[in-house]
């Protein structure tokens, strides 16, 4: 005899399947604004995806702010 998953556990496994997806696709863009704002440099939701954004002690942004 097979058992049926009802309805509620379908949901719950659907969101958060979906809900896993955005954050994937959400993190590179905050990860471009905090660039942005730290480095005054113009890095893209792309950029952020397909490359590794590092910000180093030296930044300018950094310099000021601690003045």
């Amino acid at each position: 005899m097979k058992r049926s998953r009802s309805d509620t556990e379908i949901y719950f496994f659907l969101c958060v399947f979906v809900g896993a997806i955005l954050f994937l696709l959400a993190q590179p863009y905050f990860e471009a604004q905090s660039f942005n704002r730290l480095t005054g440099g113009h890095a893209t939701y792309w950029d952020a995806l397909w490359t590794e954004l590092r910000v180093d002690g030296s930044s300018q942004v950094l310099r000021d702010k601690s003045e």
